[in-house]
């Protein structure tokens, strides 16, 4: 559906995340103009997973935005070059406060120093703080800039990057409780489909953020054995049934890639189903035999693949072979008596 300007509008319905795997765990997509959080410690890929929801909406020719207050856009810029072409059509906010200074000098609102601009246009360089005045970044002059754009610009997606920076450095004055249920009360007004990326190191820890979304998909990151794994799962959707399971993941230059076909205990951080991909066994093996001693490690090395959730192609294939070339051997092995009587 098209809009003021040429611009388009998702018909209503579900809205893609821009990944496929996390679309199916939906069931579908995110119910469109709610706000929702991706919750996780540092380094699990929280901004990556956000600005391909963006960049979704770009390759549906929909007008996006991003609000950043931790990485600055020149970083961003360079360290999701992966997501491009979309990426340098996405819109972004530097809503990063100012260096703050000892010496008293006027404060100027963000809303009226700066823009939101597409990637595209962002330079390399850091942008430099002003020398003579500092820019003032509150939740009011935000939710100001946010309503006045989203009417001027007709954005149809938002990502706030993050909700935790957004907390500690423009909520000051604010109960945490009644800050968070205000600013997620705003973005439903907004009618906008919202992601918001909270840094959360602790699992089990209930915050107002978490109670008030309509949705939260969580990052995991663990050690296990000296390797880091890596999990997703969606913690609640309200309206919708969704896979509960946690599935493993890697972060590559595209994105996110999820492994669906792996579930990984809540509890144990092991692997539950299916331990190893499902193989074909040489028509002339004995049921119950071990399996031949080249194919054992191979089969090691398939389960920390998935584990960590990487791709299993390669050594499925090398399994496969091995395994073909022991079906050949007993073939020519059962033969060999019978060539002896000739």
């Amino acid at each position: 559906m098209v809009g003021e300007g040429g611009v388009s509008r998702p018909a209503e319905g579900r809205v893609s995340t821009g990944n496929p795997s996390l679309d199916r765990m939906l069931e579908g997509g995110l119910v469109p103009h709610r706000p929702y959080l991706i919750v996780g410690p540092s380094g699990t890929g929280k901004t990556t997973l956000a600005i391909q929801f963006l960049c979704e909406g770009v390759r549906h020719h929909e007008r996006v935005l991003l609000v950043t207050l931790e990485e600055p856009p020149n970083e961003a810029k360079v360290n999701h070059r992966g997501l491009d072409p979309e990426l340098s059509r996405v819109e972004v906010f530097d809503a990063i406060p100012d260096i703050m200074r000892y010496e008293r000098t006027p404060f100027k609102d963000i809303a009226s120093v700066r823009t939101a601009v597409p990637f595209h246009d962002v330079p390399l360089r850091i942008r430099q703080s002003p020398e003579l005045s500092s820019v003032e970044v509150t939740i009011t002059a935000l939710e100001q800039m946010l309503r006045t754009e989203v009417i001027r610009r007709n954005y149809t997606r938002i990502v706030i990057d993050s909700l935790t920076a957004l907390q500690y450095f423009c909520m000051k004055g604010f109960d945490p409780v009644s800050g968070a249920q205000s600013f997620l009360r705003f973005l439903s007004d907004l009618r906008v489909t919202t992601l918001l990326t909270v840094e959360s190191p602790l699992e089990d820890i209930d915050t107002p953020e978490r109670m008030l979304a309509r949705g939260e998909i969580r990052l995991f990151r663990w050690e296990l054995d000296g390797q880091t794994v890596r999990a997703v799962g969606v913690e609640k959707f309200r309206g919708s049934s969704h896979d509960v399971r946690l599935h493993p993941y890697r972060i590559g230059p595209q994105g996110i890639d999820i492994n669906l076909d792996v579930t990984i205990s809540r509890d144990t951080r092991q692997i539950i189903e299916p331990l190893v991909p499902r193989l074909p066994v040489p028509p002339t093996a004995v049921p119950g035999a071990p399996l031949p001693s080249s194919v054992t490690p191979l089969i090691d090395e398939v389960r920390d693949l998935i584990l960590l959730g990487e791709d299993v192609a390669p050594a499925r294939s090398e399994i496969e072979a091995a395994l073909a070339a022991t079906e050949a051997e007993l073939v020519i092995g059962s033969a060999v008596p019978e060539m002896a009587l000739a």
